[in-house]
């Protein structure tokens, strides 16, 4: 208290790490995405250098490598391509650890284990299940995250600019109209996967 200290200016493209998340002004991922795959290839060196049974394979993935790969994902805006990148070099160790050959197809990767699958979380996916989560949350209550969500939201119609609430509305036709920002990558999520978010006054809700 009373001393003077200097302030660090920054480029706006320039990220720092927040609560665990880097952060850029301008909201590019670059620094993010960056760090999650120098982590997730940590991971799989870890794997290649050591010997562990299928099951206890399996129970690293759970509760090690995806939980801490999926911790900042809810405040991320990752495309899809972004988040293959991420874990493309962890497969290559991780699926022999599993049982199978590298080259196992993805769509079978990724599928539950009823279907023949690994099970394997898909980054895209659980973010878009993070903002889902965040909307459920937060959505329609006065916490700072509810009312950032409140406020970006309300800011994000005004700037699509159309009689509808942009989320009920074709992303493919008018997401061109919104900045890149965390509820355009929800919206993206949603109308790529088919889940429709209404909201009355400033208050999502999926459904």
């Amino acid at each position: 208290q009373g001393h003077l200290r200097a302030i660090t200016r920054l480029d706006s493209s320039e990220a720092i790490k927040v609560v665990g998340v880097y952060q850029a002004l301008d909201g590019n991922m670059r620094a993010q995405v960056t760090a999650l795959k120098a982590k997730a290839d940590g991971f799989g060196e870890k794997l290649k250098a050591s010997w562990l049974p299928r099951n206890l394979a399996h129970c690293a993935k759970t509760s090690m490598i995806w939980a801490s790969l999926k911790y900042p994902l809810p405040a991320c805006t990752l495309t899809e391509a972004e988040g293959a990148s991420i874990t493309k070099n962890l497969f290559k160790s991780l699926l022999p650890k599993l049982g199978a050959v590298r080259t196992f197809p993805s769509v079978y990767r990724h599928a539950p284990a009823r279907f023949q699958g690994l099970e394997v979380p898909l980054l895209y996916i659980e973010q878009g299940i993070g903002y889902l989560r965040q909307v459920l949350t937060h959505g329609a209550i006065h916490t700072p995250t509810g009312d950032l969500l409140s406020i970006s939201l309300e800011q994000a119609q005004l700037e699509v600019g159309i009689g509808i609430p942009f989320l009920e509305a074709s992303f493919d036709l008018y997401g061109f109209l919104l900045t890149d920002t965390w509820w355009k990558a929800v919206w993206a999520f949603i109308w790529k996967y088919g889940i429709q978010l209404t909201y009355s006054g400033q208050t999502a809700h999926p459904t």
